[in-house]
């Protein structure tokens, strides 16, 4: 028996014990000397000192279970390496509701900066509907329903919004990618298991799930070099880069020391369509193609040419499905959804709520498209 030993008190504080005391109790030294294959609910009940059902209720977060209890069990059960077969705790919930096995699938959530109804009317906004068809799709797999929840519902703060979710039940949530850094201060987190997608969730520090613009802006730059583009320029905007990470212009650094200085374009943040900073930048540079973050670069795009009198590509680091003539990396909503859920359910499945000691964060790569904006040197 290790001296370094733990086991977790009645009130889930963990505490060394010490050989002596495990010698003399032959449960303990024989669940901290070697965990059987399969742990079961019986096992875990007797190590906290609860019957089976309390253990059991206590690892389904039974709100009639006081608060100490539940977060002891699931303690233990943790350390054990207790899981639970949720076909096993189906078939038991038919059982007691008659004899019947019933369908039942927990509700998560999905936070939502935008309204529903708005989704499909604003072009902008069509990866919400793709990451929600992700979130869903894999949900169905898991057993378990989403439904989204508008974050500014008028009259509806957010401490109010957490005290409806709970009251329902509810015990994971996505947040929806934000357009703003926000903290959406009084939710109360402590009660859900929670997942951001996107970086602009400015606390508390949750795991996210977020595009992975890096490898996006790799996946560009090797795909205009293939088509003989020497001289690239990338042109962002300054809120949408933050909103990614600044992973893309990370990597567009790292191309820019890898090239001899002639050809170093410097990157040019422009926020508005029309900056006449834009203009200045292509006649003082003529770069062979741009890489950029919004689309609204392309009409002045249109209108210039290379040195050698040729037209400019343009690859757009975030290309619309609604705009399949301009080519590019296309984010992958649907998996993007699918990992944020699948992070989730194992979070809810394990009853890790509250605001994370270690965030983990997890990047789905964008896949190349082509289109009329990209050109081949002659």
């Amino acid at each position: 028996m290790s001296e370094n030993a733990v086991f977790f008190g009645a009130c889930g504080d963990a505490f060394k014990i010490c050989p002596c005391r495990v010698r003399g109790n032959p449960l303990l030294s024989q669940l901290l000397r070697s965990k059987p294959l399969t742990v079961s609910i019986r096992t875990v009940a007797k190590a906290a000192g609860v019957s089976a059902s309390t253990a059991s209720r206590a690892l389904n977060d039974d709100p009639q279970i006081s608060a100490a209890t539940r977060k002891l069990v699931a303690r233990i059960a943790r350390k054990l390496g207790y899981r639970k077969n949720a076909a096993v705790t189906e078939l038991m919930r038919g059982f007691r509701l008659g004899g019947k096995v019933v369908e039942h699938r927990e509700a998560l959530a999905l936070l939502s900066h935008y309204d529903p109804p708005t989704w499909n009317k604003d072009p902008g906004l069509e990866h919400y509907p793709q990451m929600l068809a992700g979130i869903r799709s894999r949900a169905e797999n898991l057993g378990y329903q989403v439904n989204t929840h508008w974050l500014h519902q008028p009259g509806c703060s957010f401490a109010r919004l957490g005290t409806i979710l709970k009251a329902r039940g509810v015990r994971g949530v996505i947040v929806g990618p934000l357009p703003a850094r926000d903290q959406l201060a009084g939710f109360p987190w402590q009660d859900f298991a929670s997942v951001a997608l996107g970086y602009m969730l400015d606390g508390p520090a949750l795991h996210r799930v977020q595009n992975n613009m890096y490898d996006n802006m790799a996946l560009i730059l090797e795909k205009l070099k293939a088509l003989g583009h020497r001289r690239i320029g990338f042109v962002t905007h300054s809120k949408v880069e933050d909103r990614l990470g600044n992973l893309s212009a990370a990597r567009f650094a790292l191309h820019l020391l890898g090239l001899p200085e002639r050809d170093r374009i410097p990157v040019l943040a422009t926020d508005w369509a029309g900056d006449p900073a834009f203009e200045r930048w292509l006649r003082k540079y003529q770069p062979d193609a741009v890489i950029g973050q919004m689309d609204y670069v392309l009409p002045v795009l249109k209108k210039s040419k290379r040195r050698d009198g040729g037209p400019v590509s343009f690859a757009w680091l975030a290309a619309q499905m609604n705009q399949p003539e301009t080519g590019g990396t296309v984010p992958r909503h649907k998996e993007l959804g699918a990992a944020a859920l699948d992070l989730l359910a194992s979070l809810v499945s394990h009853g890790d709520k509250g605001v994370p000691d270690e965030q983990r964060t997890i990047l789905i790569s964008g896949v190349w498209r082509n289109g009329i904006t990209v050109f081949a040197m002659e």
